[in-house]
């Protein structure tokens, strides 16, 4: 029986043509060496970046990229053939700015964007259980990640899983697996509070897939603009209260992947000899098989 694994791409493209061959080369094809079929589903908006109030973008002044062109929308299809793309304006909603706990309440975060976070999540799990229920297909995974990941190491879930099924043991039934940042608040023990991460890339069962996006319905039932502690923590208390069980994993932000918000971004140009290697994995996986790019790979590195 075949392996299926979603991936399901929520928010603003934003640096998508960056970061596409690192997620072919570390997540595509490694997994697909191991017998999995990948589908994508993509939920995305209209303009390329947002222009609501975050910590990143305290004025809530356009980050630029401005209008999502029909040449983007083409260039996504070609590089991930999505089995659904659904592009939409983003959402209107009341805006309140809430302060942030974190940091002391230094930091202000638009309401707007949690709501419109919340959507493209919903939908792009919308899009995979409608093709799945037209098409008669059980994923076996879904992967929830966003557009501008940049993954530094492969991430395999043979790997992630791989000493559940060598000892024997039961994957959590409730679980849902999360990237993280290790101890990214500063504290000396890390549990459920200070999540951090936690919205970049998880992996779940459809069904824990399914409960960890369904926010959007209830939005308004489950956000305090009183006692916001940040968007990480406002998720993982969702997810625990859908009966879910976030479990972190040894796949790190910083180490093993990173976010490109911008394509002059510092990671880029701290990394410019990998950008140009990048460049050369990504013409090589067109033209070669993968098991000889993958020798090429280690050569050049």
């Amino acid at each position: 029986m075949t392996k299926r694994i979603a991936i399901q791409l929520f928010g603003h493209l934003r640096t998508f043509e960056k970061t596409f061959a690192s997620l072919k080369e570390r997540v595509i094809l490694p997994n697909r060496s191991d017998g999995y079929s990948i589908d994508f589903f993509i939920h995305t908006w209209d303009e390329l970046d947002h222009s609501t109030v975050n910590y990143r973008n305290p004025d809530g002044n356009s980050l630029g990229g401005g209008a999502l062109l029909p040449q983007h929308i083409q260039l996504a299809t070609n590089l991930y053939t999505p089995k659904a793309l659904a592009v939409e304006p983003q959402r209107d909603y009341p805006d309140v700015l809430m302060k942030e706990r974190l940091g002391g309440g230094r930091f202000k975060r638009s309401i707007r964007g949690c709501v419109n976070m919340a959507y493209s999540l919903y939908r792009s799990s919308e899009l995979r259980r409608s093709y799945a229920a037209k098409h008669g297909i059980e994923y076996d995974w879904v992967i929830v990640t966003r557009p501008d990941i940049f993954f530094k190491t492969e991430f395999r879930l043979d790997a992630v899983f791989g000493a559940h099924a060598r000892e024997g043991f039961e994957i959590p039934p409730k679980g849902l697996f999360y990237a993280f940042n290790p101890f990214g608040r500063g504290q000396m023990i890390e549990e459920p509070q200070f999540l951090t991460g936690a919205d970049l890339l998880y992996v779940a069962k459809p069904e824990n897939a399914d409960a960890a996006t369904s926010l959007y319905p209830e939005f308004a039932a489950n956000i305090d603009v009183d006692n916001f502690y940040c968007m990480e923590v406002w998720w993982g208390d969702y997810w625990r209260r859908q009966g879910l069980t976030p479990y972190p994993l040894n796949y790190r932000h910083g180490p093993d992947f990173d976010v490109i918000k911008t394509a002059d971004s510092p990671i880029l140009r701290q990394n410019r000899s990998l950008s140009i290697k990048h460049s050369i994995k990504t013409f090589l996986l067109y033209v070669v098989p993968y098991a000889l790019a993958k020798k090429i790979f280690h050569s050049i590195d």
